[in-house]
């Protein structure tokens, strides 16, 4: 039987939200929220409606011109963490490129 097919209660699923908004630490909290403020208004800016591989790539391959690799991850890292609560865009069947655009061979991380 497919779980995803099985009612689930509100209480459950408000349960649920609120161990999401929690699963961050009240000191780092503020820096997440900020770092997904900061992709929203990208997106907003970009027009990008819809959120998927590609949208991510972009938006990396924009912020590797001015950030390091061990910024990026940070960032890469807080955004997964803060949409965890949220649509899954972060799951494997996540539609996009097999490959990786030729120009992200060029990305330096100066």
């Amino acid at each position: 039987m497919d779980s995803r097919n099985i009612p689930v209660s509100e209480d459950i699923l408000n349960a649920a939200r609120e161990a999401c908004t929690s699963l961050l630490p009240a000191k780092s909290k503020e820096k997440y929220e900020k770092t997904y403020g900061v992709f929203c208004q990208w997106r907003e800016a970009k027009k990008v409606k819809n959120l998927d591989e590609n949208v991510m790539l972009a938006y990396f391959y924009e912020k590797a011109k001015v950030l390091k690799a061990s910024s990026l991850w940070s960032t890469y890292s807080m955004l997964k963490t803060r949409r965890s609560g949220s649509p899954r865009l972060w799951e494997k069947g996540m539609k996009g490129p097999k490959e990786p655009p030729a120009a992200l061979s060029s990305i330096s991380y100066s």
